[in-house]
């Protein structure tokens, strides 16, 4: 397999200060110093849709601007406070913005040409999905660039014992097959793991014995690599 992929050079971790988060911070940190990558946290405050949620609240602030001042304020306290944390070797920087979190997420990373997007999924099932949605969903599918997530995130070592072993790269054999692939082995072989390339077949058409495969299964591997 001869396929060059750049150097992680930017990374970007959307951050809420949930513990899933915080896990997801130990990857990426992992990641940024492992690539020696720029790592940026952004925080994106969601606008009220209203002009006050209750009456306390409008005897509080005259407008919704100053909500919204309020709680970007508070965000940026918060992530001056998580940074605090920060590895000294690491390069990493907070922004915060306003407006829908995954189209801000998704503008911002293509916007400065971001290597790689670290978040954590909320770890629900199909049903609640469907009925809350998913930023992490959303940007994993409107993202030039790869999103690394995963569920459980809030259980993660500390990101200097962090290492890779195994990595598994699932291919429908579609057009982005050889892409991701290349992305597979570049992370493979940085930290020296061992790559499994899968592919799933949904309806057999051949069987042999307990083995079942498409016929032009081989063909296609052998075509991405």
């Amino acid at each position: 397999m001869n396929m060059r992929i750049s150097p992680l050079s930017k990374i970007l971790l959307p951050m809420v200060f949930s513990q899933r988060c915080r896990g997801a911070a130990r990857y990426a940190e992992a990641l940024a110093c492992h690539f020696h990558a720029e790592l940026v946290l952004l925080h994106v405050v969601t606008p009220p849709y209203s002009l006050y949620a209750g009456a306390g609240e409008a005897a509080a602030y005259s407008s919704a601007a100053d909500v919204v001042a309020e709680r970007l304020a508070q965000s940026r306290t918060e992530l001056d406070i998580f940074l605090a944390d920060a590895p000294r070797d690491l390069r990493v920087r907070g922004i915060v913005l306003e407006g829908d979190p995954a189209h801000k997420i998704v503008e911002y990373a293509h916007a400065e040409k971001f290597d790689l997007i670290v978040m954590p999924t909320r770890g629900y099932g199909p049903f609640r999905r469907f009925l809350l949605g998913s930023v992490t969903e959303k940007v994993s599918h409107d993202a030039k660039c790869p999103v690394w997530t995963g569920p459980h995130m809030e259980e993660a070592p500390a990101s200097t014992s962090i290492t890779l072993r195994k990595v598994a790269c699932a291919l429908d054999l579609g057009p982005q097959s050889r892409v991701v692939l290349g992305w597979g082995g570049r992370i493979a072989q940085e930290f020296g793991a061992t790559l499994a390339v899968l592919h799933a077949i949904p309806a057999a058409t051949v069987g042999l014995g307990s083995y079942y495969f498409a016929p032009d299964c081989r063909l296609k591997l052998i075509s991405v690599f």
